[in-house]
């Protein structure tokens, strides 16, 4: 499958993610920073995430790659399939 080069289909080209979710935090300092989500792909049991970070850094610009990344169940979604950044952000 050929993903486009958005965050999530930069950090869903790791073989170890399945879906992924990048979100924009407000930060007092810089206005904003970047934040990730991702969701295992069936068999990634144990992965590191600064690799999933380094591999996402190869391919996108710095202010791009999410500052950290935190592994979830599920990518929550809304009824029209869309990410639900709202509640990613209130699970940080």
């Amino acid at each position: 499958m050929q993903l486009g080069r958005t965050n999530e289909g930069v950090l869903m080209a790791h073989p170890a993610v399945h879906d992924a979710a990048p979100v924009v935090v407000p930060d007092p300092d810089l206005g904003q920073r970047m934040a990730g989500f991702v969701q295992l792909a069936d068999g990634a049991q144990s992965v590191d995430l600064n690799e999933i970070l380094a591999f996402a850094s190869e391919r996108f610009a710095d202010y791009k790659v999410p500052e950290a990344l935190e592994i979830v169940d599920k990518i929550p979604r809304n009824a029209l399939g869309k990410i639900d950044r709202q509640l990613l952000l209130a699970m940080l």
